[in-house]
């Protein structure tokens, strides 16, 4: 199977979906991919610390494999590094159905499916 669906691990808890879209968006890959999803952690602005994204071809899930490989965020306290690897899971609607628990909403025709929150 190939990989299209990336998981982002040690992003600094106040990294939300929002600022990682930015992230992602800013490498050109605007529109390249269909879900991203940053769980929140129960600590209000606060993240779990990983994130998915489901991109529409192989080649770009490893574009961004390579950028977000040691990738630290500008503008936080974290000196955490990212490290990517595959997710266990593989494609938007396995992903979508994983997360469903959590409230949906859609952002744009075309834009990627946003999980708000995962209880």
């Amino acid at each position: 199977e190939e990989i299209t669906t990336i998981m982002i691990c040690n992003l600094p808890c106040r990294i939300m979906q929002e600022d990682l879209v930015s992230a992602v968006d800013s490498m050109g890959l605007a529109g390249r991919y269909d879900f991203l999803f940053v769980p929140k952690s129960h600590r209000p602005g606060s993240n779990l610390g990983y994130a998915f994204i489901n991109f529409l071809s192989p080649d770009d899930a490893e574009r961004c494999t390579r950028y977000f490989s040691g990738y630290t965020f500008a503008g936080t306290c974290s000196k955490k590094a990212c490290s990517v690897k595959p997710a266990r899971l593989q494609g938007a609607e396995r992903n979508i159905a994983q997360f469903a628990g959590g409230q949906r909403k859609k952002t744009g025709a075309r834009g990627p499916w946003m999980v708000a929150e995962v209880a």
